[in-house]
């Protein structure tokens, strides 16, 4: 499936912009691609909710999530599903701006293994953890760019949290994020990642303004 239109304003605080599921069901090999989503609000993923598929893939690229916002967690995209799942969800050359959550994950939440390649997160906020991203699954994150988001608890830019499996960040650059807390840049808590290449510059938090890790 592939939009070409833009989406403005669509959701509410409580149903998604655009809902990836079928019934009780998660969807399966599904491409969203060129997109504009703006301004729309939900309760979990103000522009999507993404129910993983056990098998096959969800893949969304070239994108821009612009001024999504969330009543609770993900301003702009959830994914739900279980970590056992064999499937692929991927955004690739997305960019992600100005959204925000009530909660955690200004722009992206999951409790899901996710893929992102070459994406840009920019001026997203969270009044809980990852200003950006708040992954409580194991994420593979290749050339991504953070650039002044905040997080009121941990976590400006990125939060990883509670999965025995780990994280595999290469060559991300993390600059003037802010988390009122811990991490300027990235939190990890009760969980480990693999971290090669990229840049730390310009990230505050009270504690640990670049890097910070618990447990």
């Amino acid at each position: 499936q592939t939009c070409a239109l833009p989406i403005f304003g669509f959701g509410s605080n409580t149903v998604s912009a655009l809902r990836l599921e079928n019934g009780n069901d998660p969807v399966t090999n599904t491409l969203i691609e060129g997109c504009m989503f703006r301004g729309p609000r939900g309760y979990e993923g103000g522009a999507i909710f993404v129910f993983a598929p056990v098998d096959g893939a969800v893949q969304i690229r070239e994108s821009t999530f612009e001024d999504c916002g969330s009543s609770s967690r993900g301003g702009a995209v959830k994914v739900w599903g279980s970590s056992t799942s064999s499937s692929n969800v991927t955004f690739e050359g997305c960019i992600f701006t100005g959204n925000n959550a009530d909660e955690s994950g200004g722009a992206i939440h999951t409790s899901f293994p996710i893929s992102l390649i070459n994406c840009t997160f920019a001026g997203n906020s969270a009044a809980s953890s990852g200003g950006a991203i708040y992954a409580a699954g194991a994420i593979t994150m290749t050339g991504c760019l953070f650039e002044n988001n905040v997080a009121i608890d941990t976590g400006g830019a990125v939060t990883l949290t509670t999965t025995s499996e780990p994280s595999t960040l290469i060559d991300n650059v993390f600059q003037n994020n802010y988390a009122l807390s811990a991490g300027g840049g990235l939190a990890l808590q009760n969980t480990t990642a693999s971290i090669t290449g990229g840049s730390f510059a310009g990230n505050d938090a009270q504690y640990a303004g670049g890097l910070w890790m618990l447990g």
